[in-house]
């Protein structure tokens, strides 16, 4: 009997142990998800309000639709993002497609912003091959949307001189991919190049292009990185305003804006 006896109090003092240290482990998971709550509740309450004062007194907003700026200003709270649409100084930029031949078509669709600042480009609207449909009635038929196009043989009007030549020159060898735009001449890349390299110099060497086209029409404006690859984007903004969103303890450091530089090739080094 007295041998059941212990061996039963040992059993109890195992099972005691065993909760005492389940319930600890417990504990520790139920803190780390709060921890993980309060932070992401942290970044979700993150108040953009003091940011988007700064940004308007240095004028980041001069170019926002009359009327519209107290619309926008509530989208940026809501959406997390200073550089949404209506702002007009954000574009998409894949890096992928600037190298494949697609300098020119970003030129097109920051043609309207660069007009503003005096910089010329020729342009024609032609509509988009696709096909929508109609999410209520769920007939089909092809899209309304148009697309700007680069177009050298536009005649100069009352929009002032267009900037010319405007030429992509993709050698069919694979050899180079080189932009020219008015004065402005520009090697995207060249067969020195790895891949991840070409990628890297479509979205730097877009944007020295454009600011020196900026800084020829003497605009304070400069165009700057935002993140890279297929989800690559340029900014045009004052010194003053890339200084404010480069410190601006709001953002988180993938949402600071980048000066370009100049990428060299380093295949067969």
């Amino acid at each position: 009997m007295d041998y059941l006896r212990d061996t039963m109090q040992m059993v109890k003092i195992a099972l005691l142990i065993m909760c005492l240290a389940a319930s600890a482990a417990l504990l520790t998971v139920v803190a780390r998800l709060s921890r993980r709550r309060s932070g992401s509740s942290r970044a979700e309450s993150r108040n953009l309000h003091p940011l988007v004062e700064r940004l308007e007194e240095s004028g980041y907003f001069r170019y926002v639709a009359v009327g519209e700026l107290e619309q926008v200003r509530r989208r940026i709270q809501l959406e997390r993002n200073v550089y949404i649409e209506g702002v007009e100084r954000y574009f998409a930029a894949d890096a992928e497609s600037l190298c494949e031949d697609g300098v020119l078509d970003f030129l097109g669709e920051a043609a309207p912003f660069l007009s503003w600042q005096g910089v010329h480009v020729p342009v024609r609207h032609e509509p988009v091959n696709l096909i929508e449909r109609n999410p209520r009635s769920g007939a089909v038929a092809p899209s309304r949307q148009k697309r700007p196009v680069i177009d050298d043989e536009i005649p100069n009007g009352a929009g002032g001189n267009f900037i010319r030549p405007i030429v992509g020159d993709c050698a069919e060898d694979g050899d180079h991919y080189t932009v020219t735009i008015g004065n402005v001449s520009q090697v995207i890349w060249n067969s020195s190049m790895t891949d991840v390299q070409c990628w890297e110099a479509g979205h730097c060497h877009t944007i020295l292009i454009l600011n020196k086209l900026l800084e020829n029409v003497g605009s304070e404006e400069r165009a700057y990185g935002l993140l890279g690859g297929n989800d690559g984007g340029i900014v045009f903004l004052t010194p003053e305003q890339y200084r404010i969103l480069r410190e601006a303890p709001e953002l988180d450091e993938c949402d600071r804006p980048w000066e370009a530089y100049k990428v060299e090739g380093t295949r067969g080094i």
